[in-house]
């Protein structure tokens, strides 16, 4: 059994307690909460026979309070719906809470993936840097060569340039002897 595997059992174990914690104060809870129901249950029934008397004195308002029944049930009705579009109103956020998640997920996804661009185009600017160096480094010799070459190219053309004069007045002068 590894280490590892001994800290995660001593976690579960710990866990474990911390649950069992939980649960005898929940058990304890509900039974102060039953006793207190079971008061509440006594007082209720205290009040129901009460109101059985208080129905009873108040049959002869009968009408009236079929109106107020009426009248309740339509306020039933409307919390009612209330209740329906509070109810659609939570599949809604927890429908648009899903698609934020998973937009969430998709921007992580694309964040590692621009991460790693980002790690090419580093390597790939660095590379560019060394053979921009490496480019200046040969920059003189080049320069050089482009001097010397300037240089054969102006000297090419001034012995083209005689050679030119040379034929021209070599042609002159055939040109006079062929007449």
């Amino acid at each position: 059994m590894s280490f590892q595997s001994i800290i995660d059992s001593c976690d579960s174990v710990i866990k474990a307690a911390g649950n069992l914690s939980d649960a005898k104060k929940n058990a304890i809870d509900f039974i102060a909460k039953y006793r207190s129901l079971t008061e509440k249950n006594v007082s209720l029934e205290s009040d129901k026979i009460g109101l059985k008397r208080t129905i009873l004195a108040l049959s002869e308002e009968k009408a009236s309070a079929e109106a107020n029944v009426h009248t309740l049930t339509e306020e039933k009705k409307k919390s009612d719906s209330m209740n329906a579009d509070m109810i659609d109103q939570l599949k809604t956020l927890a429908k648009e809470k899903e698609a934020i998640e998973s937009e969430k997920t998709e921007l992580l996804r694309e964040k590692a993936l621009l991460e790693t661009d980002a790690a090419d185009t580093r390597c790939q600017v660095q590379a560019l840097l060394e053979e921009k160096a490496s480019a200046e480094a040969d920059v003189p010799a080049l320069t050089e060569k482009k001097k010397k070459s300037d240089s054969m190219n102006a000297d090419m053309i001034d012995q083209i340039a005689t050679l030119k004069e040379r034929l021209s007045s070599s042609d002159a002068s055939v040109q006079l002897l062929a007449k």
